[in-house]
């Protein structure tokens, strides 16, 4: 099951989730300070931000990758040259198929950061490093290069098992992909 958090609660992005996303598992949280909260007590996936400020959305963003540095981030933006530092951006007047689309986009790059998670932990003499926690973006780009390594590894039979279903494109591809917001 998909959880998604919803700060501010809002009764319109409530409904517009509901109608996208009717089996996605929404929680809301009132304010930022609430929200933290929740971020420590449950596992939540995606954050969506559907504040007023961008300015409160930059501090209230780096506060939830603090918290829990697995959740992906969605921020909905006020105008149409407002900078996020949301991993991914909605506009007021999105569509229900366009809030699907990007949620559907968030998953996937969780599912990709789950997978890069679970790699490290099965293949640790492949991988031999420390992720600093500071640079998310260099982070996720070096474990899709190591991702790609055992990947080869695996079709040289170097590993008893192929680690992903289907071959990597290389490994700088990739990583300009994540980065790309």
């Amino acid at each position: 099951m998909v959880t998604l958090l919803l700060v501010p609660q809002d009764d319109r992005w409530r409904a517009r989730i509901r109608a996208a996303l009717p089996q996605v598992s929404l929680f809301e949280a009132p304010d930022e300070a609430h929200a933290l909260h929740q971020l420590k007590r449950i596992n939540i996936d995606i954050v969506l931000w559907a504040g007023q400020t961008a300015i409160r959305s930059a501090d209230f963003l780096r506060e939830a990758r603090d918290s829990a540095p697995r959740c992906v981030t969605v921020a909905v933006r006020r105008g149409d040259n407002e900078a996020s530092e949301a991993d991914y951006t909605l506009s007021d007047d999105d569509t229900p198929h366009q809030v699907e689309a990007v949620v559907r986009r968030a998953l996937q790059r969780l599912a990709l950061v789950r997978e890069n998670e679970e790699l490290r932990r099965s293949h640790p003499a492949a991988t031999g490093r420390a992720y600093p926690a500071e640079d998310r973006h260099q982070q996720e780009g070096v474990a899709v290069a190591e991702t790609c390594a055992l990947w080869k590894q695996a079709e040289r039979k170097e590993l008893p098992s192929a680690p992903m279903q289907t071959p990597c494109r290389s490994a700088a591809s990739r990583s300009s992909t994540i980065r790309a917001r």
